[in-house]
């Protein structure tokens, strides 16, 4: 990626374009800086100074997502479709000898709905409806008695709580 040098000239005719083409292939902001061969830095300036690039850009990636979320409703419910699939055909003559020929033939498969895809679908579309969950429930929600624990697991519940700390930052 060129991070440095001279910032590239604006082409008005060949940048939004290419920005949209770049977006449908799924490139994140700084993979198209990379390809256009300009700095992350000036990337997100030319979103500003030039309101077709940015533009470009929200379409292309409205409609890279809008072609998965597509791909991935289909997953989810199911779907035919045609392939060609090449089939090896025998021809005896009068039983003397035999010739091969490959025919390429259209053939209708059905890929059955994918469960993963729809929980997918179904938890992000409609959260409040599908979002998995999870009840803790406690019993005894009185005070913990350590009397009956032993010296050994009580320092190893310290110990426990010193590295839980640490690892959040927090030295408490």
């Amino acid at each position: 990626m060129a991070d440095v040098g001279r910032p590239r000239d604006y082409d008005t005719n060949y940048h939004p374009q290419k920005v949209l083409k770049l977006c449908l292939l799924g490139l994140t902001d700084e993979q198209m800086a990379g390809a256009l061969e300009i700095a992350v830095s000036t990337f997100y300036k030319w979103q500003i100074d030039f309101p077709e690039f940015s533009e470009a850009i929200k379409k292309g990636k409205i409609d890279a997502d809008a072609n998965v979320a597509a791909s991935l409703y289909r997953k989810a419910i199911g779907f035919k479709e045609t392939v060609k699939k090449p089939f090896k055909l025998k021809e005896t003559t009068n039983g003397k000898g035999s010739t091969e020929r490959v025919e390429i033939v259209d053939v209708e498969e059905y890929y059955p709905p994918d469960t993963g895809a729809g929980i997918w679908w179904l938890r992000n579309r409609h959260p409040k409806l599908w979002r998995e969950e999870k009840k803790v429930e406690i019993e005894n929600k009185g005070p913990i008695d350590y009397s009956k624990l032993s010296d050994d697991t009580i320092r190893e519940l310290l110990d426990a709580g010193d590295t839980d700390a640490g690892q959040n930052g927090d030295k408490s």
